[in-house]
């Protein structure tokens, strides 16, 4: 079907969606720049479905209509755009996958799905499940690790060694910290005011300024240039990691179908957005199995049955069940991506309320993880609804961890499984205690981590025999 037959032509007459109005002339900025979870909360409870608010001169919508976010996400790409600046490039990931729009970003698309197969990450597996145990036990041998960056190190680790055919060394993953680390807009609460003073006065469009920016990449660009320069020459299919074999597709005239920029690009792209939310969702995983115990006693009792007393193969994983739906219900709670963000192009309509054009439009996973009307029992921790008997339950379009339509995660398939053999690795490694059976805090601001640092004890499960290394 052709995308402008998908699009909506708004009525005549068709009312604006409630809202807050806020304090004038900046409206509920308060709410929305500092305590997002609450006010997004708030909103849907107070207006519905469809909420339209301003901040200055920037409009906002929520949707949290099942057919208004398919629309959305699915329906009118053509309205719905992943960028308000589409083409531009960022400082960091360039023009990588998440940058792109339109026909450039589904060339890039489809070649990464080709490096990113489930047939190619299945001959992958092996490699990742020996890089989480490598990983793993370092932070085993310590005893007492802060939770967060020890998830955030193992998931690097297994990213690297789907991504490269040889895994990068201690002052990459430094790097990438610090990067990370300088590029959080939710370090301080310094920042945050002028976060919230720059939405006011700025114009919708400004671009971000990047000359601290590239300097803080100068380290990372010079070690993907180097590693990629190398990546081109032949090497065996079977020691290849996504890279290689983006770096090795070629033209129908034998040309090379990405430049070394390209290459780039995407690797910081897969980089940057991948083992930090897994990382998160990993930790979280583990505080809610920590804080039910009948959860974690399910979890053991299946991998005692699954792997016995070794560390966790590729073909054990399809056979953890229990596992793969308390990292479903995991990320329902707690959702990779709390806000999935669209500009809309041209007026619209959505469930009968008009839409202006230049607004971003939000999916709050959040709240659509929690509506009341389509969740039973929203705020509990009930792996059991994730049982395929129950798939019926799962409410189309309003449970969204790797996003929806055709920008959906390129590699959601591969995200499925490395958390839940992240998990299984450790787990078998050793018991995890946590200091308490209550959730850590979270953090305010718009990404679910925790306020406080959560050292959790690791206590090798020395019972066990010897453990073999995956693969």
């Amino acid at each position: 079907m052709n995308e402008r037959m998908l699009e909506s032509i708004p009525r005549r007459g068709a009312a604006a969606p409630p809202g807050p109005r806020g304090i004038w002339p900046v409206g509920p900025i308060v709410g929305a720049t500092f305590d997002p979870r609450s006010f997004y909360s708030r909103l849907q409870r107070k207006y519905g479905d469809v909420v339209g608010y301003r901040i200055a001169s920037h409009r906002f919508y929520m949707v949290n209509d099942p057919d208004g976010i398919q629309a959305i996400l699915a329906g009118r790409p053509a309205l719905y755009q992943r960028h308000a600046a589409p083409g531009t490039p960022s400082p960091f990931v360039g023009l990588g996958l998440i940058r792109n729009e339109g026909a450039p970003w589904k060339k890039q698309r489809s070649h990464i799905q080709t490096a990113l197969s489930r047939e190619q990450f299945a001959a992958m597996m092996p490699a990742c499940l020996n890089a989480f145990a490598d990983s793993a036990r370092l932070a085993v041998e310590q005893g007492r690790v802060e939770l967060f960056p020890a998830t955030r190190r193992m998931m690097f680790a297994g990213m690297s060694s789907v991504l490269l055919s040889s895994l990068p060394g201690e002052d990459v993953y430094d790097a990438f910290c610090r990067v990370l680390e300088a590029i959080d807009p939710e370090k301080s609460e310094l920042v945050r005011i002028f976060q919230g003073l720059a939405l006011i006065f700025a114009p919708a469009k400004l671009p971000p300024p990047t000359s601290r920016s590239n300097a803080m990449m100068d380290g990372l660009n010079a070690w993907a240039h180097g590693l990629l320069g190398r990546s081109r020459a032949p090497a065996t299919p079977a020691l290849q990691g996504v890279m290689e074999r983006l770096a090795g597709l070629r033209e129908p005239d034998g040309a090379p179908t990405m430049d070394e920029q390209k290459l780039r690009d995407e690797l910081m792209t897969l980089y940057f957005t991948s083992f930090t939310t897994l990382s998160k969702a990993m930790g979280w995983t583990l505080c809610l199995l920590g804080a039910h115990p009948e959860a974690m006693r399910r979890v053991r009792a299946e991998l005692d049955e699954v792997c016995g007393a070794r560390l966790p193969q590729a073909d054990d994983l399809a056979k953890l069940t229990y596992l793969g739906w308390a990292c479903q219900e995991s990320m329902r709670l707690f959702p990779p991506q709390m806000l999935l963000i669209r500009y809309l192009k041209e007026p619209d309509e959505l469930c009968g309320y008009r839409l202006e054009p230049g607004a971003q439009v939000h999916v709050c996973t959040w709240t659509t993880h929690r509506h009341p009307a389509f969740w039973t029992d929203p705020e509990s921790f009930v792996p059991e609804r994730f049982r395929r008997e129950r798939a019926a339950e799962i409410p189309r379009w309003l449970y969204l961890p790797f996003g929806g339509g055709q920008r959906a995660c390129v590699a959601s398939h591969l995200s499925a499984v490395m958390l839940p053999a992240a998990i299984a690795t450790l787990l078998q490694l050793a018991d995890v205690a946590l200091p308490s059976r209550a959730l850590p805090a979270l953090a305010p601001g718009f990404t679910l981590r925790p306020r406080r640092p959560v050292h959790v004890e690791l206590t090798p499960r020395l019972e066990r025999p010897a453990l073999s290394r995956a693969g």
